[in-house]
């Protein structure tokens, strides 16, 4: 990416407004309700327009040129990183053919301006998600995504951002325990790739796997527990007993972790019904997830205060 088109990409993103406050003033008032329904199934005008913006702002604005060579005014192309992400869109979300990707950005951004305008709304998620990860440029993209997560949340979406996928988790604090589970690193990283698998099966739009998200956020846990004891099978109380043990964790919290994590191994538990013909639920598979990448992140606190991990 040329230096020009770097500066233009600052300058851009320094004149974007901060995202407004979540009531307006004639809501605050009283002369105008505010939103009082989650947008779950739909997308409302207002919403489709948000995410077009950001969209322009953070992929298409910056990185595009009219004259990269100094010979005058030319049309406006696509540069090397915005052109690999629309080829990549062409190819593989919207399957035509390269060879019909035009050359200059107006008839991409009037294709791409359609499909965000018009798309049913479970098909426009499809495409800020696919784009936000064929984009070249990770940090644009996090960018991209944290700023979604903000109008998502103003607008009242039901979905969110949640470590490079959208998923219907309405709540910032689930949000928080599930991106800080993802992000462990070294020798915990096996945890946060169960957990990920588990997001995977739980965010597929077109075919949720819930029974396996269930199963992957479970076994997340038990690969904590082996880490924490050394064993290559993971025990629970017996990573707790050493947790109380050299970590200072209170009883009564080791007696209801236990007793939450049997709730998921017992005759009557999550775990049995994956086996008796019960279909688990998304709201069964999202607790799951969040439950278990909130004891994740607690149990390796407790972990390295006590130099176990």
């Amino acid at each position: 990416m040329s230096e020009r088109a770097v500066a233009r990409a600052t300058a851009t993103f320094s004149r974007s407004p901060n995202p407004l406050p979540m009531r307006s003033f004639s809501e605050r008032i009283g002369l105008k309700k505010p939103r009082t329904i989650v947008q779950l199934d739909d997308m409302d005008e207002a919403l489709r327009t948000d995410l077009w913006n950001l969209l322009l702002l953070h992929f298409f604005q910056p990185y595009v040129a009219t004259d990269p060579y100094g010979y005058g005014p030319r049309e406006p192309f696509p540069v090397d990183e915005l052109r690999e992400a629309c080829a990549q869109a062409w190819r593989h979300f919207f399957k035509k053919p390269l060879d019909t990707l035009p050359r200059h950005w107006r008839p991409i951004h009037d294709e791409l301006r359609g499909f965000v305008s018009a798309a049913p709304w479970n098909e426009v998620y499809d495409f800020i998600e696919f784009f936000a990860s064929a984009f070249p440029l990770d940090y644009v993209n996090e960018q991209f995504r944290n700023e979604c997560n903000e109008v998502l949340e103003r607008e009242m979406s039901a979905y969110r951002f949640v470590g490079g996928h959208l998923v219907r988790v309405t709540d910032k604090s689930e949000v928080e325990a599930i991106e800080d589970a993802l992000g462990l690193s070294g020798r915990l990283r096996a945890v946060s790739a169960q957990l990920e698998t588990a997001l995977q099966h739980l965010s597929a739009r077109k075919s949720p796997d819930y029974r396996n998200s269930i199963k992957e956020s479970i076994s997340a846990v038990e690969g904590m527990c082996a880490l924490i004891t050394g064993q290559d099978r993971a025990d629970l109380s017996a990573a707790l007993r050493a947790l109380e043990k050299d970590a200072q964790l209170h009883g009564a919290l080791k007696s209801a972790f236990n007793s939450l994590y049997g709730f998921t191994n017992d005759s009557g538990g999550i775990r049995h019904a994956l086996l008796d013909g019960r279909n688990p639920s998304h709201d069964d598979a999202k607790f799951m997830l969040v439950a278990c990448s909130a004891f994740v992140n607690y149990l390796k606190v407790l972990a390295l205060r006590a130099r176990l991990i």
